[in-house]
């Protein structure tokens, strides 16, 4: 739960936590005990459950609430340290394209200079097996 709450400040770490509690959480409680009593969200709109098939949807949401949260879990703890080490090689190559060098020295030339071919003998010249 820590590694989704680095955003907080340490003072309103609480507060944060309460929020992601109630964000996480709200759907089992109004299921649970607000929906099998009926709610009118206008006069079109009213939700009611029998008791059965709200405790079937209480199962199933508690269900995918413990499966998403344990391959949430392990999908953020494998890809965490790929993700950052690739964001490392990008950010230092893009820091290595951006810093400027001294033209003219040896720094400014991004690989080293091939040796150069080797001059044309003269027609006259004899030539060696």
């Amino acid at each position: 739960m820590d590694v989704l709450l680095t955003h907080c400040l340490p003072a309103a770490h609480s507060l944060c936590a309460g929020f992601q509690f109630i964000n996480c959480y709200f759907s089992l409680f109004y299921v649970a005990f607000f929906k099998r009593y009926g709610v009118r969200y206008s006069d079109t709109i009213y939700d009611k459950c029998e008791p059965d098939e709200c405790m079937e949807e209480l199962g199933g949401l508690v269900l995918s609430i413990l499966l998403f949260n344990l391959v949430g879990g392990a999908a953020i703890e494998f890809f965490t340290p790929i993700i950052s080490k690739e964001l490392a090689q990008l950010i230092a190559a893009i820091k290595g394209a951006c810093t400027r060098k001294r033209v003219g020295t040896e720094d400014s030339l991004p690989l080293p200079l091939p040796p150069p071919p080797p001059l044309p003998l003269p027609r006259w010249a004899p030539r060696t097996a």
